[in-house]
């Protein structure tokens, strides 16, 4: 059981379960041993930088009970370098690794939260990582994202 709070438990409960799903059932994991790792890699990405910047940047942008300049400006800088690091990966390619998988899966609905959760894509400029809104869109046309979207809306 994770020491945190119950969200990040359940998120960390979430994403050992996509791992154990993908390695069972063969499917969004690469077959290739190098692509599975590097898959492996941008999952864990996404659990120790994504989830975690991106959600202390929506605490103090959209949460915080008092706006705390410093916190906002720290988490903007750090929310624009991660989309950074993300718009080099999928410089070429269609999918963080290549092939849809579950690093996909679970990081592009952090960068959609930036728009739809907390209002501040035009705050952080989204727009001028070509490469990662580009992939939001093909990630969120999946059926299956669009299925999900309408079980979990969000604000």
């Amino acid at each position: 059981r994770s020491p945190l709070s119950s969200s990040s438990a359940a998120s960390d409960v979430y994403k050992r379960q996509l791992l154990y799903l993908a390695e069972k059932t063969g499917k969004l994991i690469p077959k290739d041993p190098v692509k599975r790792l590097e898959c492996i890699q941008w999952l864990f990405f996404q659990m120790a930088g994504v989830g975690p910047m991106f959600g202390q940047f929506g605490h103090f942008w959209k949460y915080a009970p008092e706006k705390i300049p410093y916190a906002i400006e720290r988490y903007t800088k750090e929310a624009r370098r991660i989309l950074g690091v993300l718009d080099k990966q999928l410089e070429g390619k269609e999918y963080l690794v290549g092939e849809y998988s579950i690093a996909d899966i679970a990081t592009f609905p952090w960068v959609r939260c930036l728009d739809f959760g907390y209002k501040a894509s035009d705050h952080i400029k989204v727009s001028e990582f070509k490469n990662v809104t580009a992939w939001v869109e093909r990630c969120h046309s999946k059926p299956a994202s669009q299925k999900g979207a309408q079980v979990t809306p969000f604000g």
